[in-house]
């Protein structure tokens, strides 16, 4: 995906509307269990797109995804 961008203030919550496979592939790589191509996420002034697996997972227990039952709505 290409021109993705969007700033998170402490304790401010994202609802992100687009196709449900672009919400998928946008949080599977904010939560790097996808590898971006390119750019960088950062999450609490680090770049983690630098981490290795092992130092990502303290930082996870702060993320979350929500996913969407669109057939409840």
């Amino acid at each position: 995906m290409d021109g993705v961008s969007f700033y998170l203030r402490e304790n401010e919550t994202v609802g992100l509307v687009a196709s449900p496979a672009r919400q998928t592939t946008i949080g599977r790589t904010v939560l790097r269990l996808t590898d971006p191509s390119s750019g960088r996420v950062v999450f609490d002034g680090r770049d983690i797109t630098t981490l290795s697996r092992a130092e990502l997972r303290p930082l996870r227990r702060e993320m979350q995804m929500i996913f969407q039952d669109s057939t409840l709505a």
